[in-house]
């Protein structure tokens, strides 16, 4: 695992958010989670909540804006379950809380984990459609909270810990002894991870022996979002080890894709322990990653020509390239690779490399140098360039950091001759998206997409199989998603959507999700438990919870 290159984002300035609605709405809160229904009589039916202890990852852990801290945590699904399941019996539950809101973390005197987002603006830009009708839309400044964190990896928390959620673990991660050892925090890639390291009961532990060692009476169980949402947030720069057959976890990347039957033995065996002594519990199956915001909210066609960075760069310079490949892409009988020009009055399509398509750079090299009178030296940059560049569609999907990206120069490195005499300056004037293609980690194409939900979807069989096999409660989280992104769900008084921002739904970072969410999804599991085990427990108001926490 690499957390340095796998987890720490730098976002700033989103400019040209393509968000085709308005200002955020005032929220109302209050501070305390006193906000539980007093009216009915309740009861553990035939459930012991006495002992609960929550096995996850982000979701379960309050992770929140990009960074967990301490007022989030607050608000994760577990302790307010736990407030719930108090009403009937249930015991302390203690988390390993952060040591500020700004959720950055330093190691031996580096910061090695960002601190949280924050929102410190926003501002409407024109958005000119095809066929001449201009929308309005809003700009959101989002950036990193700009201080230093006094929360240390090497503090050791003293536990124990009924939240168990450990942000970027992994299905098979939650059985790894020495996964709190802090010492793995030097290797590369990492055997540790710093959230962990953190509230682990010792440095050989596992995280699903310290829930063990509790004699848990009652439990939550979400794992494996992970083991595809990776590979997604990152534009699908990883390996899909379905395709590949790798079983060997030791070898996968942060970014990799888990093989379904790692996760199948992985799951079978934090199942199997948590229900050796008779304990009951909820288990909860996987979102559709490619629907979160962070997928979502910038479009496919989102070089805005209103917005400076990118329409000083749509010119007829720009086009000329467009021309001259369009060329070269006729003569070679590629012409699924023409470009369309780029348009100064309407929003235009972003170029980008699909590593899927055919390497063609020495046709296109070729091709310049026989047909275009181009030197070598002036041919072999743009075969490169272009070897596996497209325009995308309405079938791929952009990453949120893809509008910041937009636009911003970009070097090419130097390129050896092939002859090895040198090698080729950058001597282009190449600007992301545009005319430099945006690169992998910007991008889910839908090839990308079919592999992320073949993923998904096999994993959510086997955590129903689980849930039947073991008589456990399940609450369908897929389904909730399903309904958060197809007009949303009405809670009490509020409505929350998957809206980047405005929807109510997920926090600054488009993936993870704010207290009224966690308020709504502990209702959720309430109900399931409620359905399974004959118990009545109370409710939340999510109307009493925020959607963005101030700094």
């Amino acid at each position: 695992m690499n957390f340095k290159t796998g987890f720490i984002y730098n976002l700033v300035i989103f400019l040209g958010l393509l968000l085709l609605f308005s200002s955020c709405e005032e929220e109302l809160e209050s501070d305390t989670i006193d906000t539980i229904s007093k009216t009915a009589d309740f009861t553990e039916g035939n459930a012991d909540f006495s002992k609960y202890v929550a096995i996850g990852n982000s979701l379960s852990a309050g992770f929140s804006d990009w960074a967990l801290y301490r007022k989030a945590q607050s608000f994760s699904f577990p302790k307010l379950l736990s407030d719930q399941l108090k009403k009937v019996g249930g015991g302390a539950f203690k988390q390993p809380l952060w040591g500020d809101n700004l959720g950055g973390a330093l190691l031996g005197g580096q910061q090695i984990l960002e601190n949280r987002l924050v929102l410190k603006g926003q501002t409407t830009i024109p958005v000119p459609l095809p066929g001449g009708n201009v929308v309005q839309t809003t700009v959101y400044d989002i950036r990193r909270a700009a201080a230093t964190p006094t929360t240390r990896i090497s503090n050791i928390l003293k536990g124990p810990f009924q939240n168990l959620g450990v942000p970027a673990a992994k299905s098979y991660e939650f059985l790894a002894p020495g996964y709190g050892d802090i010492n793995g925090l030097s290797s590369n890639p990492a055997t540790a991870n710093p959230y962990f390291v953190r509230f682990a009961s010792k440095p050989e532990t596992s995280v699903l022996g310290d829930a063990l060692v509790q004699s848990p009476t009652f439990f939550t169980l979400w794992v494996g979002n992970n083991d595809v949402l990776l590979y997604a947030i990152s534009g699908g720069d990883g390996v899909d080890h379905n395709e590949t057959g790798n079983t060997n976890p030791a070898t996968y990347g942060f970014n990799d894709i888990t093989n379904v039957n790692v996760f199948r033995s992985s799951l079978n065996s934090l199942a199997n322990a948590l229900t050796k002594d008779k304990a009951k519990g909820v288990i909860i199956n996987i979102p559709d990653v490619t629907t979160i915001p962070y997928l979502t909210t910038v479009p496919f066609n989102a070089l805005n020509p209103k917005i400076p960075r990118i329409g000083s760069r749509i010119n007829r310079k720009t086009n000329n390239t467009y021309r001259l490949l369009n060329r070269v892409f006729q003569r070679i009988n590629r012409t699924n690779r023409k470009l369309k020009l780029l348009s100064s009055k309407r929003i235009n399509p972003v170029l980008i490399k699909d590593e899927s398509l055919k390497n063609i750079r020495i046709e296109i090299v070729r091709d310049l140098i026989t047909n275009e009178g181009l030197k070598l030296e002036e041919a072999l940059p743009l075969g490169v360039l272009y070897a596996q560049a497209r325009q995308a569609n309405r079938n791929d999907l952009l990453v949120l950091e893809a509008a910041e990206a937009l636009g911003k120069e970009k070097i090419l490195p130097s390129i050896n001759l092939p002859d090895g005499s040198g090698t080729i300056p950058a001597t282009l004037g190449l600007y992301q998206g545009i005319t430099f293609p945006l690169e992998d980690m910007f991008v889910l194409t839908s090839n990308e997409i079919r592999k992320a939900r073949n993923a998904q979807r096999q994993y959510n069989q086997i955590i129903r199989n689980i849930a039947d096999k073991k008589n456990l409660a399940f609450f369908d989280a897929n389904n909730f998603t399903k309904q958060l992104t197809g007009g949303g769900i009405s809670a009490g008084d509020v409505r929350v959507t998957s809206e980047f921002v405005k929807g109510g739904a997920f926090s600054l970072d488009g993936i993870h999700i704010t207290p009224r969410l966690n308020a709504i999804i502990s209702n959720k599991i309430s109900k399931a438990i409620e359905d399974k085990y004959k118990a009545k427990l109370p409710r939340y108001n999510p109307a009493k919870f925020k959607t963005i926490l101030p700094l």
